[in-house]
């Protein structure tokens, strides 16, 4: 049968393997976050608000994965009875800052403004669609007046025959 002190260590080995999980995602997310910090810095024009909140999550994602570890520490030594306390208060604190690192990173990509060459550009092919809209429309005209033109010449020529006819 198994004891008490047993199933102590079995919820010391779980959470300790749960913070090892956290503290993997927490430094896969810093890598994410340098990647997405990169692309904004060389693609689009990054504002305070973006550079202030995505250190702030890459601080509380580094501040979550030294919670777990210092909570391990504790439970491992829990486990091997050289310490009474458990971790669970690191614990508690890693899931605490690694929440709060997650709702930072991704906010912080309201702070970016688009590239002003983007803008320009997109400025630009409006333009350049406006004209070719104007250039159609006087092509158009253009076409329409030809077919007037055409149609008068007929006219005087007839006339000219009918007048010739007349004399």
């Amino acid at each position: 049968m198994t004891t008490n002190n047993e199933h102590n260590s079995s919820a010391q080995q779980l959470r300790a393997d749960l913070s090892l999980q956290l503290i993997t995602a927490s430094l896969t997310a810093i890598t994410i976050l340098g990647g997405v910090f990169l692309y904004v810095r060389d693609k689009d024009n990054s504002t305070t608000g973006f550079l202030i909140l995505s250190f702030l999550s890459v601080i509380m994602f580094s501040i979550s994965a030294f919670f777990g570890g210092r909570g391990i520490e504790l439970a491992s030594r829990k486990i091997e009875g050289r310490r009474p306390e458990t971790g669970t208060k690191n614990f508690g604190l890693q899931a605490l800052t690694l929440a709060l690192a997650i709702l930072l990173g991704p906010s912080s990509v309201l702070f970016v403004e688009p590239n002003k060459d983007a803008s320009e550009i997109n400025r630009l092919v409006a333009n350049q669609r406006e004209l070719q809209n104007t250039l159609n429309k006087y092509r158009e005209e253009s076409a329409e007046m030809r077919r007037k033109i055409n149609s008068l010449t007929v006219q005087v020529i007839e006339l000219r025959r009918k007048t010739a006819k007349d004399r």
